[in-house]
């Protein structure tokens, strides 16, 4: 009788403890918590820019978040283009109009900061935020309205209706299982290719 009271009591203290851990962190603490994102199989020119990045990411309170840039970085351009994250377009301009690395590392943390608190808002995961790196913040609301999760599926339809329908050839270890092709939208296997570099 005696142990099954310090039992419960036990559990009594429990139940509080995590009550007042609950209202004392705000809840972006579980969020951040339940990230444990590495990058992989990057390359050096990637590896390079990665204290560029990361203070970047400091500023906009994306610490965490840099193997996860490193890996957008990884498939954008491998580090081998002067607008090595391809940021260009987020600033309004042309394709390849940034010239200056630490330029376009600035540009493009600043693009995926305004997707993640835009996503973490209203409920959706970084998942959402990658492939929106790609697809553009458009893309957040068409999710938001079918379920706040990144599928393939839902990837796949947001680029037939941005593209017309209209597709072409696109063969690699990823999209050849589906066929081969995709959509003339962005990328409709952008998450996935991000993904390869991260573990």
């Amino acid at each position: 009788m005696y142990f099954k009271k310090i039992v419960k009591s036990c559990l009594m203290f429990l139940v509080a403890s995590v009550c007042v851990f609950v209202f004392c962190f705000p809840c972006d603490f579980f969020k951040a918590s339940a990230l444990n994102l590495r990058a992989k199989n990057l390359n050096q020119e990637v590896l390079n820019y990665k204290n560029t990045v990361a203070k970047y990411a400091k500023q906009k309170g994306l610490d965490q978040y840099v193997d996860v840039l490193l890996a957008i970085m990884m498939v954008e351009s491998e580090g081998r283009d002067p607008d090595v994250m391809q940021s260009s377009e987020s600033r309004g301009l042309k394709p390849g109009a940034i010239k200056n690395p630490n330029e376009s590392i600035k540009a493009g943390v600043e693009h995926f900061s305004e997707l993640f608190n835009y996503n973490q808002a209203h409920g959706m995961d970084i998942w959402v935020t990658i492939q929106s790196y790609n697809y553009g913040f458009g893309f957040n609301f068409f999710v938001e309205k079918r379920g706040k999760a990144c599928t393939f599926d839902i990837s796949k339809e947001y680029a037939r209706r941005m593209s017309g329908g209209e597709t072409w050839f696109y063969r690699n270890k990823i999209s050849i299982p589906q066929g081969g092709w995709m959509y003339c939208y962005g990328n409709m296997f952008y998450l996935d290719l991000v993904k390869q570099f991260l573990e």
